[in-house]
């Protein structure tokens, strides 16, 4: 049963950012319980009284942040997307820390990278793409964070357009993207074997996501070469 949630307007407004040490190590206790919740259990068993609980907080601490759990939920999932920020920018450097990677190297570190933002928090991420059917707020969130890995990703490997197959590069790149970001969610929403009776692990899963990308960059297409398959 897909999980529910009351409606979710207004977002971040409500929240009270803590201003003293203690209330922010408290606040952060909070927020790290709250991603805890929905990595091991569901948005179902995300309530105050749990995270609370968690945290070991009083309800009025949380109150004294955010009016209720819609608000609560939107803190947690803005803070995990923070987090997440932080480990892509792995990909986020000066062109020159990547000069003594091949092609293939960097597409593979990119696809690795991506791959393994939601891998490592495969339940978080389950309840976030779940929910974000229902609710456009999740949704839009998500959408925007995804559209700026996608453009991290186009940045780090641009300056090697000429290198891929194909008359339009910049658009490969961007459907490449799309496909391993659409397998990476089906592989996390709904587990490793939906739609398929091959049990992959983790790994294997990266290693196919890998030898995707790059014959799907550095191939040419098939129908560029045989125009039966136009």
């Amino acid at each position: 049963m897909r999980p529910t949630m009351g409606p979710m307007t207004d977002a971040l407004a409500g929240v009270s950012p803590p201003k003293q040490a203690r209330s922010r190590q408290a606040w952060a206790r909070v927020l790290d319980a709250g991603a805890e919740i929905l990595e091991t259990a569901s948005v179902d068993e995300f309530t105050i009284g749990a995270v609370c609980e968690r945290a070991g907080v009083s309800v009025a601490a949380i109150y004294s942040r955010v009016p209720g759990k819609d608000a609560l939920f939107l803190a947690v999932y803005e803070n995990s997307l923070a987090q997440m920020a932080k480990e892509r920018a792995v990909l986020e450097g000066p062109q020159e820390r990547y000069e003594s990677l091949d092609t293939e190297e960097l597409i593979s570190l990119a696809i690795n990278t991506v791959a393994d933002l939601f891998l490592t928090r495969s339940g978080l991420i389950r309840s976030i793409i779940w929910l974000s059917a229902t609710h456009e707020e999740v949704r839009t969130r998500g959408s925007q964070w995804m559209t700026e890995l996608g453009q991290t990703v186009t940045a780090l490997l641009e300056p090697r357009l000429s290198e891929f197959a194909g008359s339009q590069p910049e658009r490969s790149l961007d459907t490449c993207y799309r496909t391993i970001w659409s397998a990476v969610a089906m592989h996390v929403a709904y587990g490793a074997t939906f739609a398929t009776d091959r049990v992959v692990s983790d790994d294997e899963f990266k290693a196919e996501l890998r030898d995707t990308a790059i014959r799907l960059l550095l191939c040419h297409p098939s129908s560029e070469h045989n125009p039966a398959m136009s």
